[in-house]
């Protein structure tokens, strides 16, 4: 099917029918990542079409991998996290989302008591694997929207899920298809993509796409490709450049 892209102000081919290759043994892709040396990076000087969105807004994972660089916050830290960040992002909600974990009764504790709050921003997400029992703390706590892991890499698929490529997919989508069945918006994080097969990444998106939620971030456990930073890191270079920048002042004077 052609249709016309306004952003492109051209014609495009709008369906590519993306094919799962499942395979027997894993492409573990040794030429770039082979143990002896610092990994490489391989350019096959592709454009790819910069298209800014009309808004932008920043969806905050400091209560989730951001507790994963420090100490673990209390529920009260949590609690004055979220409302700074709440403010921070303004009426018009620039920090859109936040994640949080479900597993531990802290957590749980945390999200009740944030949502609490009855703030418009950031709205709070949650982030699970895809399993039913994960995806079963989404639906108890009530929330709208959920981050599910999906691993692309063969890494993941065959050496720690001991699946088949084909195994992984129907895992995948099940808890996809199942969240929009009850009316959960997915998002895809597709964790460890720069030693992934991209021609399976894509058919996830079509898959979701077939049921009007194309929702994919991009993970890197490698963080070869950092796509997302935390809230509390960011803050913190922020005050470092602001630091540095009032030493070369107080120099000037």
């Amino acid at each position: 099917m052609l249709e016309f892209d306004a952003k492109s102000n051209l014609l495009e081919q709008a369906n590519y029918k993306y094919q799962l290759q499942d395979v027997a043994e894993p492409n573990l892709y040794r030429e770039l990542y082979d143990y002896a040396s610092v990994p490489k990076i391989a350019f096959n000087h592709r454009v790819v079409p910069l298209h800014m969105p009309e808004e932008i807004w920043i969806t905050d994972t400091t209560f989730r991998d951001g507790q994963q660089s420090c100490s673990p916050f209390t529920v009260d830290q949590i609690v004055t996290l979220f409302k700074l960040l709440s403010r921070l992002g303004g009426p018009k909600g620039i920090v859109r989302q936040s994640e949080f974990f479900l597993y531990t009764e802290k957590d749980k504790e945390a999200v009740r008591r944030c949502l609490e709050l009855g703030l418009e921003f950031p709205e709070i997400t949650s982030w699970i694997r895809a399993n039913e029992k994960d995806f079963e703390l989404v639906k108890e706590m009530g929330l709208q929207e959920t981050g599910i892991l999906v691993s692309c890499s063969d890494y993941h698929i065959f050496k720690k899920m001991h699946m088949t490529r084909r195994q992984a997919m129907d895992k995948y989508l099940g808890i996809v298809k199942a969240a929009l069945e009850h009316g959960i918006r997915p998002r895809c994080h597709f964790e460890d993509i720069t030693r992934a097969d991209f021609q399976r990444q894509r058919h996830i998106v079509v898959e979701d796409q077939r049921h009007a939620v194309p929702m994919a971030q991009r993970l890197d456990l490698q963080r070869f490709l950092p796509e997302r930073i935390t809230l509390h890191r960011l803050l913190a270079q922020l005050h470092q450049r602001h630091a540095a920048a009032q030493r070369r002042l107080h120099l000037l004077r």
